[in-house]
């Protein structure tokens, strides 16, 4: 079984001098296993950056790889809302494996 996370933020322009602030991150967590998949969604608000300890420019992500990518984000999100990452991929997992638990449906025609 295996968890991997899609990633989208939406950039607000300036926010207290600051340009291209990031202030959404909108997020899917899949668990796949063969031709099985779930997948979890959401969405978590930024605050504003109050200072440059705060404000993460969006030139050094657009400049790191994949992985510097979902690192710094899903970083964000487990800030905001610690435990956050790895409760979902256990939530994911645990539906996927109720959904491999069901019993297969037969379709019988009757007439």
């Amino acid at each position: 079984m295996e968890t991997y996370w899609k990633l989208n933020v939406e950039v607000v322009p300036e926010a207290n001098g600051f340009v291209d602030v990031v202030s959404v991150v909108h997020w899917e967590c899949f668990a796949s296993q063969g031709e099985h998949q779930v997948r979890l969604y959401g969405a978590i608000d930024l605050p504003p950056p109050v200072d440059s300890q705060s404000y993460v420019d969006l030139t050094t992500i657009r400049g790191a790889d994949e992985d510097g990518r979902r690192t710094i984000v899903l970083g964000w999100a487990d800030f905001l809302r610690p435990g956050f990452v790895e409760a979902t991929e256990i939530a994911a997992r645990e539906r996927l494996q109720a959904l491999l638990e069901k019993p297969a449906l037969q379709t019988l025609t009757l007439i």
